[in-house]
């Protein structure tokens, strides 16, 4: 048997007490299109990898833009901690991961997308990439996807999930489920339908 996985996160509580614009705590999402595009991409050219990755803790990454105190809980003395980064629950916590994801990219090499903010392309090599909160899906040469890999890891806490591709050796897995929808890859080529947990 497997011990339980248990997780436990501080989450703050902020509530709005002034009329200040929502688009200043907003973030973009990518539209469904983007992630089929770079399945097309990948099955157009089989020697292309499909790569899928998690960045852990995601909004725990952003740096926050503005004075927040947040209260301790009593196991960690109940004092009062102002925020260097951004906490779960703030009211700007995805936004300040937004403006996160634009320095990572933008440092490697990345260009942002006219259509979306969450689609991407690198000025040099063969890379697209989409995020969607903190799910990371690339599309590029096994060499290209790899070393997207590293940079990210060296910038945040990776989790990989698998990579598909036409080409046996650079495949880990044959199915991955993202954005409540399978993908698969075999000799014929990639399909997409809707994740059987959630049909």
């Amino acid at each position: 048997l497997k011990p339980p996985l248990y997780r436990a996160r501080l989450v703050g509580c902020e509530v709005r007490r002034t009329t200040t614009q929502m688009a200043e705590f907003s973030s973009s999402t990518p539209p469904l299109e983007a992630l089929r595009l770079l399945m097309i991409m990948a099955s157009n050219d089989r020697s292309l990898c499909l790569n899928f990755s998690d960045v852990k803790k995601a909004h725990l990454n952003g740096f926050c833009e503005r004075k927040i105190l947040v209260k301790l809980p009593p196991e960690l003395g109940g004092a009062y901690a102002l925020l260097n980064r951004s906490l779960y629950g703030t009211r700007d916590a995805a936004h300040n991961w937004e403006l996160e994801i634009k320095r990572v990219f933008d440092a490697a090499g990345f260009v942002q997308g006219r259509s979306s903010p969450c689609v991407w392309r690198h000025s040099t090599n063969s890379l697209k990439v989409v995020i969607h909160g903190d799910d990371v899906v690339s599309v590029g040469s096994h060499t290209d996807t790899v070393w997207l890999r590293e940079t990210l890891a060296a910038a945040w806490r990776m989790s990989e999930r698998g990579c598909l591709s036409g080409t046996p050796q650079y495949c880990t897995t044959k199915h991955i489920t993202c954005l409540n929808r399978l993908i698969s890859v075999d000799d014929a080529g990639y399909t997409w339908e809707a994740d059987p947990r959630h049909a």
